[in-house]
């Protein structure tokens, strides 16, 4: 399962928009949202993350940086 975008996420990019699937983290395919949570909650703002996203037919990896909420 993949994790939706819904335009309050803790990411700082403009390369992930509302309605994209989060499709894995770092490589580590995502399960269910909490999966997504757990491994955003490891980290710290300011680190880097790479995503695998889905938006429409199109997969695509984009680097994106937390930013605190």
């Amino acid at each position: 399962k993949a994790r939706h975008v819904d335009g309050r996420e803790e990411l700082q990019t403009g390369d992930v928009v509302p309605g994209d699937l989060i499709l894995a983290v770092n490589g580590e395919e995502l399960r269910s949202n909490q999966e997504f949570a757990r491994l955003v909650a490891r980290r710290r703002p300011g680190d880097k993350l790479r995503l695998t996203i889905e938006r429409g037919e199109e997969q695509f990896d984009v680097d994106v940086t937390l930013r605190g909420v």
